[in-house]
C-alpha cells in the first residue's frame, strides 16, 4: 500500500502538504511506486514460483465447475470447504494445511478408513475464494480428494444451505463474516486455522508448519466427528444440474506457454494480425456495493471479448466469471468473429483463468515475456487491467502495482483518494507522463469497455499493428 500512503502523507521534511506541491516534487510517491513493485514481486512472483516447487506445477485440464454444489453427499462422503487466500510462504496459512491433508489422503489409508468408520464413503476438499482457486489451478495433482472450486466469498453461503458440508476450514480475511449463523443452524464445523480470520463460533486451530502432520491429523479428526454428528439430522437441498462441463483451469504463464509451443510467438503473431485485438487484465474481488454480486465484472467480461479482446482472470472475481460459463471453450460464442475464430481453432474459451489473486504475478510475467519478445517497454504492449469490483485492501495494492509497471488501472469504485484534487489529479492523468499508468473511474460495463478498447487501439497504433 505504499503508493497511496505516499499520496496521503507528507514530504521527507514534513513541512509541505501534497497540496501544495506538483506532482513531479513528491519523494514519498517514486518511493511508494519502488515499494509496490518490491512488495508484488516478491509476494506474487516469488510465492508463485515457489509454490510450482512445493505442490506442483499447473498442468491444463477440463472439469466440471463447480462440482462442489451438484455432488450426491451419500456417495461423496465426508466434505469440507476451504476458504481464504494463500498469502505467504513465511505464514502457515490454508495452502500448507491443504497440501499436507492431500498428501496424508494419497499416501495413507488410515484416513480414508476414518472416513469409511464414520459411515463416508471418502474425504472431499472443495474451494471457495482464492484459495480454492489455487487448488483448482493445480487439480490436476490431487484429483482423488479435490471436489471442484466453487465460487467466491458470497457463493460460500450457497454452498453451505445446500447441507452438504461437514465443516468449513477457513484463513486470512478474506474469509468474510455472515456465515456463522448458516454453520450454526446446519452443525457445520468452523475451523480457523489463522487468527486473522477467527470467528466468534469457530475453533482457532493455528496452522504450525513444523508441525504440519499431526495439525493436519487434528483437523481430520475435527471434520469426521462433524460428519458422524451431522447425518442423519440435517437435511440435504442440493442442486442436481448445477455446474459447468469443460471448464479450462490449470492455466499458468508456464502452461500457456507450453500450450502455443514453447513460444509467445503465436499469442504475438495473433495479435500483429488483429486476430486478437489485445489483452485485458481482469482481477479482483466482489464487491455488493459495486453494481451486485459479480454483476459489473461479468459484464465488463463480455463487453471485452465481444470486442475481440482476450482476458485473463486472477482472484476472487474469477469465481463470478467461472460461475457464468465463461472459462469454457463453448463460450467463443460470446467473443466477437476474429477472437470467436481463434478460441474454436484452439479450444480454448475466451477467458483464461490464472487462479488465485497471488497469481497477478504470473500476469506480470506473461506481460514482460510479451514486452521481451517484442523489444518495448510495457507500458507500449495493447495491455489493460481492471479491478471492476475491487473490494480487500490488497486488490488496491495489486492495482497499484499495475500503475507502477505503466498499465492502465479500471476500477468500478474510487479508491479512498477523492478528498485530495492532487491526488486524483496525479493518478487519473500525471501517471500517464510518471510510469505510463492511469486510473479509470467508471462503474458502466459498457462505457468501461470503450474506455480499455480505446486506449489498445492507440497502443496497437504506437506500435504500427
Amino acid at each position: 500500500m505504499g503508493f497511496f500512503a505516499s499520496l496521503f502523507g507528507r514530504s521527507n521534511s514534513g513541512s509541505e502538504d501534497y497540496e501544495n506541491e506538483t506532482p513531479g516534487t513528491f519523494p514519498d510517491l517514486y518511493n511508494g511506486m519502488t515499494l509496490d513493485l518490491e512488495t508484488n514481486e516478491g509476494q506474487h512472483i516469488l510465492t508463485g514460483r515457489l509454490s510450482g516447487y512445493t505442490e506442483g506445477d499447473t498442468a491444463l485440464t477440463l472439469e466440471r465447475l463447480p462440482g462442489a454444489l451438484s455432488f450426491d453427499t451419500r456417495e461423496m462422503g465426508t466434505t469440507v470447504v476451504v476458504r481464504g487466500v494463500s498469502e505467504t510462504m513465511t505464514q502457515f496459512y490454508l495452502r500448507g494445511t491443504v497440501q499436507e491433508s492431500t498428501r496424508l489422503v494419497c499416501r495413507l489409508k488410515d484416513v480414508k478408513v476414518k472416513a469409511r468408520e464414520a459411515g463416508a464413503k471418502g474425504f472431499k476438499l472443495v474451494g471457495c475464494t482464492c484459495v480454492g482457486q489455487d487448488l483448482q489451478l493445480r487439480g490436476a495433482h490431487y484429483t482423488e480428494i479435490f471436489d471442484g472450486h466453487a465460487g467466491n466469498n458470497y457463493t460460500s453461503e450457497a454452498i453451505l444451505a445446500t447441507g452438504g458440508i461437514d465443516a468449513v476450514i477457513s484463513e486470512f480475511n478474506c474469509t468474510l463474516p455472515g456465515i456463522e449463523p448458516i454453520c450454526d443452524q446446519l452443525k457445520i464445523k468452523q475451523i480457523c486455522i489463522d487468527n486473522v480470520a477467527k470467528k466468534a463460533n469457530a475453533q482457532l486451530k493455528e496452522f504450525d508448519f513444523q508441525n504440519r502432520p499431526a495439525v493436519t491429523d487434528q483437523i481430520i479428526e475435527e471434520i469426521v466427528d462433524a460428519y458422524k454428528a451431522r447425518r442423519g439430522s440435517v437435511p440435504m437441498n442440493l442442486m442436481k444440474n448445477h455446474g459447468n462441463d469443460n471448464t479450462l483451469t490449470g492455466i499458468s504463464e508456464i502452461s500457456l506457454k507450453k500450450f502455443l509451443g514453447g513460444s509467445w510467438q503465436p499469442l504475438i503473431d495473433l495479435i500483429v494480425a488483429g486476430n486478437i485485438k489485445g489483452v485485458a487484465g481482469v482481477v479482483g474481488c466482489s464487491n455488493l456495493t459495486a453494481g451486485g454480486h459479480d454483476v459489473l465484472t461479468v459484464d465488463l467480461v463480455k463487453e471485452l471479448i465481444a470486442r475481440d479482446i482476450i482476458v485473463l482472470t486472477a482472484g476472487c472475481s474469477s469465481g463470478g466469471i467461472e460461475n457464468c460459463g465463461l472459462m469454457t471453450p463453448e463460450a467463443a460464442q460470446y467473443a466477437g468473429p476474429k477472437l470467436r475464430a481463434v478460441c474454436e481453432k484452439l479450444g480454448i474459451p475466451p477467458v483464461l483463468n490464472f487462479g488465485p489473486c497471488l497469481a497477478i504475478g504470473r500476469l506480470e510475467i506473461v506481460a514482460t515475456e510479451l514486452a521481451e519478445a517484442l523489444n518495448v517497454d510495457l507500458p507500449q504492449l495493447p495491455l489493460v487491467l481492471s479491478a471492476a469490483q475491487w473490494l480487500e485492501e490488497q486488490a488496491l495494492a495489486d492495482g497499484c502495482y499495475g500503475l507502477a509497471l505503466g498499465l492502465p488501472l479500471h476500477l468500478g469504485l474510487p479508491p479512498f483518494i477523492t478528498g485530495s484534487k492532487t491526488a486524483v489529479q496525479v493518478l487519473t492523468e500525471d501517471m500517464k507522463t510518471l510510469t505510463g499508468g492511469q486510473v479509470i473511474i467508471n462503474s458502466d460495463a459498457k462505457e468501461s469497455a470503450d474506455i480499455l478498447e480505446r486506449i489498445i487501439l492507440e497502443k496497437r497504433q504506437g506500435l504500427n499493428i
